[in-house]
C-alpha cells in the first residue's frame, strides 16, 4: 500500500511537473508574440513618420507655389485665361513662361500643370 500510495504521489508530481512547462512556454510563446508586435508597431510607426513628413513636404512646396502664383500677375492672368479657354495655346504659353521665370523663383522646385 505504501509502494501504491508512492506512486499516486509520483503520478501527481509527473502531471504538475507537465503542467508548469505547458505554463512556462505558453508564457514564452507570449512574450515572444508581444515583443514581434511592438517591433511590428515600431516599424509602422516610423513608416507614418516619413509618411508625414513627405506630405508636408509636398504641402510646402504646394503653399510656395500658390505664394508664387499670387505674387506673379502675368503667370495669374494666364492660368486664368486657361481655365476660361481650357486649349492648348494656353499650355504652350504657360510652359514657355515658367521656363523663363525658372531661375527666379525661389522655393518652387517644380511645377506641374
Amino acid at each position: 500500500m505504501n509502494q501504491n500510495r508512492k506512486g499516486e504521489i509520483g503520478k501527481k508530481w509527473i502531471w504538475l511537473i507537465v503542467a508548469l512547462w505547458i505554463l512556462a512556454l505558453g508564457l514564452l510563446f507570449a512574450v515572444i508574440y508581444r515583443n514581434q508586435k511592438e517591433e511590428e508597431i515600431k516599424g509602422f510607426e516610423s513608416v507614418n513618420r516619413q509618411v508625414i513628413r513627405q506630405i508636408d513636404n509636398v504641402m510646402e512646396q504646394i503653399d510656395n507655389l500658390n505664394a508664387y502664383i499670387k505674387s506673379d500677375e502675368q503667370l495669374e492672368t494666364l492660368l486664368t485665361q486657361k481655365t476660361m479657354d481650357p486649349s492648348e495655346i494656353w499650355d504652350t504659353q504657360i510652359a514657355e513662361y515658367l521656363n523663363s521665370r525658372k531661375n527666379a523663383a525661389r522655393n518652387v522646385e517644380s511645377v506641374l500643370l
